[in-house]
């Protein structure tokens, strides 16, 4: 049996690696155009999102939850049109590259 110890420090692990996964491809990967992606890996890879989010005054950025909601689950639990807001999400990360 997997003791509760084993479980966080896999937990600690998995997320070093995604975030070193996302710091590596962030400024390959293409813009976000997924529903199903986490809140997290979004504000993780393209951080300029996080902008998108208070403007659509949508608290995720401090939400404990946001490690496991997909944007589809925050665009419904927020009553936002989920094609305007990936949009939005998009225009944001291409005018960033673009600046660099």
């Amino acid at each position: 049996m997997t003791s509760v110890c084993e479980i966080a420090k896999l937990g600690v692990f998995e997320d070093h690696i995604h975030m070193r996964m996302n710091s590596e491809t962030a400024a390959s990967s293409p813009p976000c155009n997924d529903p199903n992606l986490t809140l997290e890996f979004v504000m993780m890879t393209w951080p300029e999102t996080v902008k998108v989010f208070i403007r659509h005054r949508m608290h995720c950025v401090g939400c404990p939850i946001r490690r496991f909601y997909t944007i589809e689950d925050a665009c419904r639990a927020h009553c936002i049109v989920k094609s305007a807001f990936l949009a939005d999400l998009n225009r944001t990360i291409i005018k960033t590259r673009a600046s660099h």
